[in-house]
């Protein structure tokens, strides 16, 4: 029996800003002890931009989203996409953005579920599935590739 676990090389988890390594966060994503929390979030959310090869995010106007509750979507999720859409899902509304990276891929998917702390929501499967089923792994390359779902 062969115990050993394929690693995906693409995965590394060096290569991410955003992650922890060895127990040591990075400086530059410290939470600041006081002051401006919403240009530290918006900092993450470019890093986590740069590492899908994504477009940053304005850091102005997404602030300016927390001055206007009249735009729902954008005041519930905090920043703009490329596609954006309020669904309303077993009776809940989902305030749903994606952007896409430089290759044109679907690449970042945000979900805010309306009334919900950071619990997953009952039909988090389904929203997963809706997203990832666009993606397979070559298997002579390794490779992650986007096709449509068979």
């Amino acid at each position: 029996v062969d115990n050993h676990y394929y690693v995906n090389p693409a995965y590394d988890l060096l290569a991410d800003p955003t992650y922890t390594h060895d127990g040591v966060t990075r400086e530059r994503i410290v939470p600041p002890a006081r002051g401006d929390a919403g240009r530290w979030l918006m900092n993450l959310l470019n890093l986590r931009m740069a590492v899908q090869g994504c477009a940053f995010r304005d850091a102005e106007r997404c602030l300016d989203y927390a001055r206007t509750p009249e735009d729902e979507l954008h005041h519930a999720v905090g920043f703009y996409g490329d596609d954006e859409r309020i669904a309303l899902l077993l009776g809940v509304k989902h305030y749903m953005v994606d952007i896409f990276n430089r290759e044109g891929i679907d690449a970042f998917r945000y979900i805010v579920v309306d009334n919900t702390n950071h619990w997953p929501p009952v039909n988090l499967g389904a929203l997963i599935w809706d997203f990832f089923r666009r993606f397979r792994r070559d298997s002579g390359t390794g490779n992650i590739i986007e096709d449509e779902y068979q």
